[in-house]
């Protein structure tokens, strides 16, 4: 039985993680780049979800894995919205493939975060995904690392939407701090610092508000409350280092604030009364109010507001096009994994791994104000590989003697 499993990862293990690795990329920066985003997303993520549940069904037969029913729930309550009147078909039909496609996303995200290690194909695609965007943006010329903030670049000269770059940035972000809370070698140390600073760059870039909140948010909380050194054993030496590191990110603070001061992004900030975003989340509430069983159905939000766009608020988007039955099953989607993880730090508060975990969940649960991500398929796999790491781990932690396999 070993031989075979053996034989097992050996022959499909690794040739699949390299295809999520490539996946990844191609979905998030290269296909859209190189005209292929259609097939990379209608052929090869369905090719990539019935060869994972054919190889490891048996993972998700395990307990605890009840988000994936939900978001099942929220695709077919979408499919009773069809028969609504006067609802636009290619409309529906546009967003029911994007659900679809985000629950085969979720599928693959939940097996490879349910076994070991096999969440590091999933941090390396984003990884080298965001590169590959900065590497665009500079061969466009706009991205720059002096000067940057600025750069007069108007946000609609990017190849990719200017706030997307902010999306990808953040799940890169997670993605090096988890690597180097495992291995805390010296590549993933200077990563740390390198690329968190090329994600400041680009959301000062793209002017992007979100963006640079949740660079700093993410980044400040992980190098002061999550990351531990391994010699701190001693009060004393927690305390100055503590402090070492609280001083260094004031410093750093004072630096980016005068940045900040006469940065473009500034002049966002100071306008944000008026936003669009703003306007259209409380569209999205106003129709849901008129609409409150099922809402106006799937796709049809952009149908009703005067710029055609979608709210950009995941709660939002949900009650207006779902309907109260709908805003509750988002809310039950996103807030379990939430609970379930401070539930767990609870029982192990000591435990970086878990911090990190309860860290992700209450950003994300931030982010989707600002985007709709249950929506697209690379955010609900990262969302469910998190899912299957806390899952894992958590059956780790309850077996005393395996405690150290939970890194």
């Amino acid at each position: 039985m070993k031989s075979l499993e053996k034989v097992n990862r050996e022959s499909f293990l690794h040739p699949l993680g390299v295809f999520l690795t490539l996946f990844i990329i191609f979905s998030t920066s290269l296909g859209s780049y190189l005209g292929v985003q259609n097939l990379i997303v209608s052929g090869l993520l369905p090719l990539l979800f019935f060869v994972s549940i054919l190889l490891f069904h048996k993972e998700l037969s395990q307990k605890n894995t009840q988000e994936i029913i939900v978001l099942s729930l929220l695709v077919v309550l979408s499919l009773a919205t069809i028969y609504m009147p006067g609802i636009s078909v290619d409309a529906f039909l546009t967003d029911f493939r994007k659900l679809v496609a985000s629950l085969m996303a979720a599928f693959v995200g939940l097996i490879f975060g349910l076994r070991k290690n096999n969440e590091n194909f999933v941090y390396i695609g984003f990884l080298v995904s965001i590169i590959v965007l900065i590497l665009i943006a500079y061969s466009r010329g706009n991205f720059a690392l002096l000067g940057f903030s600025s750069m007069k670049v108007q946000r609609d000269r990017f190849f990719f939407n200017a706030n997307y770059y902010s999306y990808i940035s953040y799940f890169a972000n997670i993605s090096i701090l988890y690597l180097h809370l495992r291995y805390k070698n010296k590549l993933t140390f200077i990563l740390t610092l390198v690329l968190p600073f090329l994600f400041l760059a680009l959301a000062f870039i793209t002017q992007s508000r979100s963006g640079l909140l949740f660079v700093l948010l993410v980044n400040t909380f992980f190098w002061l409350f999550i990351n531990k050194s391994t010699n701190a054993q001693n009060s004393l030496f927690k305390i100055v280092r503590f402090i070492g590191v609280l001083a260094v990110g004031i410093f750093l603070a004072i630096q980016l604030n005068n940045v900040y001061q006469k940065s473009n992004i500034a002049q966002r900030f100071s306008s944000s009364g008026d936003d669009s975003r703003a306007y259209l989340a409380r569209q999205g509430i106003e129709l849901f109010i008129e609409h409150p069983l099922l809402g106006i159905g799937l796709g049809q939000f952009p149908m009703f507001n005067r710029s055609k766009q979608f709210t950009h608020n995941s709660y939002a988007e949900a009650l207006s096009e779902h309907g109260i039955i709908g805003g509750i099953i988002l809310l039950v989607l996103f807030f379990f994994p939430f609970f379930k993880g401070y539930s767990l730090l609870r029982k192990f508060p000591k435990n970086p791994f878990l911090k990190l975990h309860l860290l992700f969940f209450i950003t994300f649960l931030l982010y989707n104000n600002f985007f709709v991500f249950y929506k697209v398929p690379y955010a609900m796999l990262y969302f469910f590989m998190f899912i299957g790491l806390q899952y894992r781990l958590a059956l780790l932690l309850s077996k005393p003697s395996k405690a150290n396999a939970a890194k």
